[in-house]
């Protein structure tokens, strides 16, 4: 593994339309970037990957750049793929750093990637917007693409996302009773999940335990995909895992 980058060796570019950059939030935005890579490393660092080369890495969703602008300074030989939905912010990253840019799409079953043989994906932020028949789609789409002792790292909300929606509502940008709703189902099942509107059916606030998300790499993994990472809390508000494909 490579020295972690400081803040000063990172692009600093930052697009206007980036809305994870929100105010005078520069400093956060930075810290964020450097969380995920310093998790995405932790779950590198596992006994199935011992020696192996990370020669092509996926960021998706890629945004503008948040996560990537880290992952191109410590995988400097690696190549990258930055896709998204928002043809913009893939335009940007592809312009701003070393990466290939790939347009996503709101159908799982349509997302065309480049290549099938990653030996890092990336998704940060992503189940957390989507309900539980999508949560399965993604993570057989991305374990389908990851090559022989390749590493997927992706966040969700636990328990402490659960807290804020219960005591922080207006956080999630849910209603009063929309947000009761989805603590209902996620206290019942260990998930609960409320689109944002009905301009958006299949993109909402997703609520998953610990304990569900396990249940689901036991229900679409066999034993050749081991959890090698977990952190409850370990991005922000968000619970971060690592798989290995072996």
């Amino acid at each position: 593994m490579y020295q972690m980058p400081s803040v000063v060796q990172v692009n600093q570019d930052i697009s206007p339309n980036d809305d994870m950059n929100v105010g005078d939030a520069s400093k956060w935005y930075f810290d964020a970037g450097k969380k995920a890579l310093d998790n995405i490393v932790k779950s590198l660092n596992n006994p199935y990957s011992d020696g192996h080369q990370v020669e092509q890495i996926l960021d998706l969703p890629s945004g503008y750049g948040r996560v990537l602008r880290w992952l191109e300074v410590y995988f400097p030989l690696s190549k990258i793929t930055a896709c998204d939905t928002n043809a913009d912010a893939v335009e940007f990253s592809s312009q701003h750093f070393r990466a290939m840019g790939v347009i996503s799409d709101y159908d799982i079953e349509k997302i065309k990637l480049p290549v099938s043989n990653y030996d890092l994906i990336w998704f940060g932020s992503l189940f957390t917007h989507f309900d539980m028949t999508r949560f399965s789609k993604l993570l057989t789409l991305f374990l389908d693409n990851l090559n022989e002792k390749g590493v997927l790292v992706f966040t969700s909300h636990g328990r402490l996302a659960a807290y804020l929606m219960q005591h922080q509502n207006s956080f999630f940008g849910l209603g009063d009773w929309v947000s009761s709703r989805v603590l209902a189902e996620y206290t019942a099942s260990g998930f609960g999940y409320a689109n944002y509107d009905d301009k958006y059916p299949v993109y909402g606030v997703s609520i998953s335990s610990p304990a569900w998300v396990m249940k689901q790499i036991e229900r679409n993994c066999d034993l050749n995909v081991r959890v090698c990472h977990m952190v409850e809390g370990g991005w922000g508000h968000q619970d971060i895992y690592g798989l290995v494909k072996l």
